[in-house]
């Protein structure tokens, strides 16, 4: 009985930090976990990343040589980078009801685990994951994608 609660409490607080984020037209994700260096880049600012901090289109995020980054998006996209990383989220709308959905990521280098959400369920052909060298389509999936600085 103690771990259901412990599993409902943790729902929750995960649920409740994106629905805060659901309320901001402006905001697309929630960063749920941080490790060592890892910043953002949001109009020119550099800013350190925390827990729970909000994500907005245009930012770039970058990890340090030691750090690592994980942030779930509001159609439920889970993203996780690895130290040496850096990610540009270039366009992100999801509004089902208006059947207005988009999602398009250009990786530069590093390590990412991508883990598809809603967005690919409704609308494939409206997410794209740019690498250095290929362009990734989406239909539903999870995939691990690695660049080089070459």
């Amino acid at each position: 009985m103690k771990i259901v609660r412990i599993m409902v409490l943790s729902a929750a607080l995960i649920l409740g930090n994106i629905t805060l984020c659901l309320a901001e037209p402006e905001c697309i994700g929630i960063v749920k976990s941080v490790a060592r260096n890892v910043i953002f880049i949001r109009k020119g600012e550099t800013i350190p990343a925390a827990v729970n901090m909000k994500m907005m289109v245009n930012d770039v995020v970058r990890t340090g040589p030691d750090g690592a980054i994980g942030f779930i998006l509001k159609d439920d996209t889970v993203i996780s980078m690895g130290p040496g990383s850096e990610l540009v989220i270039d366009d992100f709308s999801f509004d089902p009801v208006e059947k207005k959905m988009s999602f398009i990521a250009r990786m530069l280098h590093g390590t990412i685990s991508y883990v598809s959400g809603q967005i690919v369920k409704l609308s494939p052909e409206s997410v794209h994951f740019e690498t250095p060298v290929a362009t990734i389509g989406m239909r539903g999936t999870h995939f691990l994608v690695k660049a080089g600085d070459n």
